[in-house]
């Protein structure tokens, strides 16, 4: 079962960086991003052994869905 971060109670940054020592690279779909939470993981994603010219080490898409259907 899917893990719920409400970083009231369970936060995510610590998941995410015992994640992301043994990765190679991070894709993420976020209903909003702020920038604050960017320094929680700046570090850890510049760490990532990704090769070059392949995937990108780090993919993000932003966005909500409204649930409405065309």
């Amino acid at each position: 079962m899917p893990e719920i971060f409400d970083n009231l109670t369970v936060h995510l940054g610590p998941t995410l960086h015992r994640t992301l020592s043994g990765s190679t690279s991070l894709d993420a779909c976020v209903g909003y991003f702020n920038f604050r939470g960017w320094n929680e993981i700046a570090e850890a994603v510049g760490n990532l052994q990704f090769e070059p010219g392949a995937t990108p080490a780090m993919r993000l898409l932003i966005g909500m869905n409204s649930g409405e259907h065309g």
